[in-house]
């Protein structure tokens, strides 16, 4: 079982990523809620959202690379 301290850090993780999250655009932070919390396949991404498949993995891995952009400390790249 994690430590007090443990689940502490775990939480403020969660909310810097939620916060982080929060900064995308409004459709990249769909995909992404759909993708890794509601865990539809790119594809069930697509159907719902009336979007190609292709155009559900590109908007995604951008999502990814903005999200770690802007996680990753200042100055370290």
């Amino acid at each position: 079982e994690p430590s007090p301290e443990q689940r502490l850090l775990r939480q403020e993780q969660q909310h810097l990523l939620a916060d982080t999250i929060a900064t995308l655009s409004g459709r990249d932070q769909e995909i992404i809620q759909l993708r890794f919390y509601a865990r539809l396949t790119n594809r069930e991404i697509a159907e719902v959202l009336e979007l190609n498949e292709k155009t559900v993995s590109v908007i995604i891995l951008r999502a990814l690379q903005k999200l770690k952009v802007r996680l990753e400390p200042q100055g370290n790249p």
